[in-house]
């Protein structure tokens, strides 16, 4: 469930809807299909014109009965027999523009009506992409993560129905449709196990270390590091009260042994979420990536079109943009690593994308500078959290011809057991996991060997044993995943 869609180019449609929603609303639902195996059922939807999710104008709701029962569980908007309902941009957390947030899971109680609304955590909901689009993946869990059988998806067959409601009335209604089931539980938990050593010239690892997690839980950053051995470092979200003497302390710790001695340069831009780029390798700073301000008039710009949002503009105007830079020599070739933290929260056409889009050209041409001054034949990684939930523009911003007059390449940075590239997670919070921290290289400098995004628990015993870490270090260290990337140099140049 990674936002692609090339594996379900031969699935046949579940359903298409006809186009037949009126211009000015965010949603026509178009064409369906529906796979599921033991533990999942997964779905695409085409929504005909582009949307978050996660923030719409209106509601995306999948009905499901799960029994194929309409004897059993609630009627909802003249659909028999709902045990399950799935919100897409919740109706119940609409701002005043009408734009819904979040996701949520209803089941239908005993007496026929639907419950309260919990997180999609408790059935494993999956959705991507984050960004906008017209197309997206939906994955969910057939049995609740918690143990409680409510309405188990156990088979043979199901029905489901979508329907997309927006200023308080349904404006597009699929008809109900049943879909068979392989048997439930088919599909056992599955355990890394694999040796996990750098391979290539470099191991890179990128990670947004969460603000104060990172000052206050520096042993189970340390060990998640040092298991994964990476050569260079590039962290965001480093806590603006660090100083360089408590990086200096935090790569002295006993958890990193006593191999090559770490440098770093600190960013100073960015307020209270600074940058850092670390390597075993050695560092050389980069000037034009020390102070990195906004350009003059474009954040009063972004005020003249939002005004409510002045102290927000103002604050960046003060802070400046959240990186840093440095050089690192890589099987000869100069490198410049760039980490990277953009604006969160929005959709596509809000305020914070906006900001986001204006980092995103900002951050470039900060970059452009640097090479064309500092080594015009070196190489360049970017990395880190691009906050990717409104549109997908400040990733073909930032990447932009920045490769030699090529554009950087988005590394696939696939998770070990669960095939998605979601790299925040939050159980508590009630958006689903999804794709926000990106690794961007130079294509025709450098050549991928490994890259996966690093879940602790995903390992099994033997593995976490072996590597000195323990099963919740990571989701007790950040909500944002280590991404890691093994590069080797491309010797012979295209």
């Amino acid at each position: 469930t990674d936002g692609r869609f090339d594996e379900w180019a031969d699935a046949p449609h579940l359903l298409v809807d006809p186009e037949d929603v009126p211009g000015g609303v965010a949603v026509d639902i178009g064409a369906i299909q529906a796979a599921a195996d033991g533990r999942h059922i997964y779905f695409t939807l085409e929504t005909r014109r582009p949307v978050n999710a996660q923030a719409m104008r209106g509601t995306l709701s999948l009905l499901l009965d799960t029994d194929a029962d309409p004897g059993t569980g609630a009627t909802v908007e003249g659909f028999d027999g709902v045990d399950l309902v799935l919100e897409l941009s919740r109706q119940d957390r609409m701002d005043a523009d009408g734009y819904g947030s979040g996701m949520a899971i209803r089941e239908a109680e005993a007496e026929g009506v639907l419950a309260e609304r919990e997180n999609g955590s408790v059935r494993d909901l999956l959705v991507a992409p984050t960004h906008s689009g017209d197309r997206f993946e939906i994955r969910f869990s057939r049995a609740r993560e918690d143990g409680v059988d409510r309405s188990g998806l156990r088979g043979p067959a199901a029905r489901v129905a979508f329907l997309f409601a927006s200023g308080g009335e349904v404006v597009d209604k699929t008809e109900a449709v049943a879909f068979q089931l392989p048997p439930l539980g088919g599909e056992p938990e599955r355990h890394w196990s694999e040796p996990m050593e750098p391979a290539g010239d470099v191991r890179v690892l990128v990670w947004n270390v969460s603000s104060e997690s990172f000052e206050n839980q520096p042993a189970p950053f340390a060990r998640v590091l040092a298991a994964l051995d990476p050569d260079v470092l590039l962290l965001d979200e480093v806590y603006g009260r660090v100083t360089e003497g408590d990086i200096r302390a935090f790569f002295a710790r006993p958890e990193f042994g006593s191999g090559p001695p770490w440098d770093f340069v600190l960013g100073t831009s960015g307020g209270r979420q600074k940058t850092v780029v670390a390597s075993r390798l050695g560092v050389r700073p980069e000037p034009a990536l020390e102070s990195l301000p906004y350009p003059a008039g474009t954040l009063e710009g972004l005020t003249l079109r939002f005004p409510d949002e002045k102290p927000v503009f103002d604050m960046e105007r003060d802070r400046g943009l959240a990186s840093v830079g440095g050089w690192v020599e890589v099987a000869g070739m100069p490198v410049l690593f760039v980490p990277v933290d953009l604006q969160s929260a929005g959709y596509d056409g809000s305020f914070q994308d906006e900001l986001r889009i204006l980092q995103a050209h900002t951050l470039r041409d900060y970059v452009a500078e640097a090479l064309d001054t500092g080594d015009p034949g070196g190489a360049v990684v970017i990395g880190g959290d691009l906050n990717l939930v409104g549109s997908r523009a400040p990733l073909g911003i930032l990447s932009r011809g920045l490769d030699r007059g090529s554009d950087l390449v988005a590394v696939d940075t696939y998770r070990l057991t669960d095939r998605s590239m979601a790299t925040w997670r939050n159980g508590s919070a009630p958006f689903s996991p999804g794709r926000l921290d990106f690794v961007l290289i130079s294509g025709t400098a450098q050549r991928v060997d490994r890259a996966f995004a690093f879940e602790a628990g995903e390992l099994a015993e033997e593995l976490l044993e072996r590597l000195g870490i323990q099963p919740d270090d990571t989701g007790r260290t950040s909500d944002h995943l280590p991404l890691v990337v093994d590069l080797s140099v491309r010797k012979q140049l295209p």
